[in-house]
């Protein structure tokens, strides 16, 4: 997606999914996440609460997170749901993690965002419905600021890049699946590399299909939000 050529592939291969039911990712009984208008908590059995913002329940400690053990496949999984015909839908956020089991029947949309979504899409909320921060969390973490400049809201930054021959061409092999990149800045000898999107909401979306995902080998992958200051 990183060229002309590209972008008019990736079109028509939106066109076709988009004529097919969605594929259910995962069985059923796995939970949904973060929603449109939703709270910023869900309740589990246990009765403890689970922050959807940090991931994690309150009171228990961030442990170093391993591989994600689900990934999005645009060309297995993307396809209509119940969301089709509604009015200023969002994305599916288990959807975009890969592990939605609602398929066809989600009422959440299971599609990339386009040009036409991102010029619809209100400034104070995310691709997903969440409401973003007025001001950038100190770990460039959780649904992005509405008050960066615009070049900020489109840019990534991601650690744990491993040092290994032709990584660049590789993370934009990973991270062009989910839209047209407009830059990649990558400093494998630093660990971590830049990549900035065209559409905000493409970028809201990599962010979270990218969490945790290896580039090469075992080794998670941190994205965050880049430092206005660099990039």
């Amino acid at each position: 997606m990183a060229d002309d050529h590209g972008g008019a592939l990736a079109a028509k291969a939106q066109a076709a999914w988009r004529q097919r039911p969605a594929r259910k990712q995962v069985g059923g009984g796995a939970k949904r996440g973060p929603v449109r208008g939703g709270g910023s908590s869900s309740t589990p059995v246990d009765g403890s609460t689970y922050n959807i913002w940090y991931h994690k329940r309150v009171g228990e400690r961030q442990s170093k997170p391993g591989p994600a053990t689900t990934r999005c496949s645009l060309v297995k999984d993307a396809g209509y749901t119940k969301a089709r015909q509604a009015s200023g839908a969002f994305i599916c956020y288990k959807f975009a993690k890969g592990c939605c089991p609602l398929g066809a029947n989600c009422t959440y949309l299971h599609d990339l965002p386009d040009a036409q979504f991102d010029r619809e899409l209100d400034r104070v909320r995310d691709c997903f419905g969440r409401e973003r921060f007025a001001d950038q969390r100190e770990d460039q973490g959780g649904v992005g600021c509405f008050t960066s400049d615009d070049e900020t809201q489109r840019t990534l930054f991601v650690g744990g890049v491993p040092s290994a021959k032709n990584i660049e061409k590789e993370i934009r092999r990973q991270f062009g699946e989910w839209g047209e990149l407009e830059h990649v800045g990558c400093y494998p000898e630093r660990a971590y590399a830049f990549v900035r999107y065209k559409l905000r909401s493409q970028a809201e979306f990599a962010k979270v299909a990218m969490a945790d995902q290896s580039l090469i080998g075992a080794d998670a992958i941190n994205v965050r939000w880049c430092d206005r200051n660099k990039g």
